[in-house]
């Protein structure tokens, strides 16, 4: 059973190696320049899930990109939250929640870091 495990998670890490080694171009309708203030047009170059180069025309200069075209989205930065609760079910309310063993607060954290990830927090601190 260890062996499954094992395999099944090296298995897995090599999966997501690959899909972050490619060059990606993301082309929103706009993106937000949070010193200016300003909304403007530009693609963002992505290469190693990292950031590379914000500007236009990226496209023709690495042409074996994937293009992800988001033409209903404007990009932000990742926000902040200073104050948050990620383990645990969040639903309950007073102290339902204090006989909850601690594997399943971990998997409720687990959920709660997903959802505020995909909420636009990129960075947050659990009290």
């Amino acid at each position: 059973m260890k062996k499954l495990t094992l395999t099944i998670a090296i298995f897995c890490s090599l999966l997501s190696v690959q899909s972050i080694a490619e060059s990606v171009i993301l082309n929103p309708h706009q993106i937000l320049n949070v010193q200016s203030g300003q909304l403007y047009k530009a693609q963002i170059l992505v290469e190693n899930g990292k950031i590379i180069q914000i500007g236009s025309n990226l496209n023709k200069k690495t042409a074996d990109a994937k293009i992800i075209n988001l033409p209903d989205l404007t990009l932000i930065p990742g926000l902040m939250d200073a104050h948050v609760h990620l383990m645990g079910n969040t639903e309950l309310k007073g102290y339902a929640g204090i006989s909850e063993s601690s594997q399943l607060a971990t998997i409720y954290g687990v959920k709660n870091a997903k959802n505020t990830l995909l909420a636009g927090f990129t960075t947050v601190r659990d009290v």
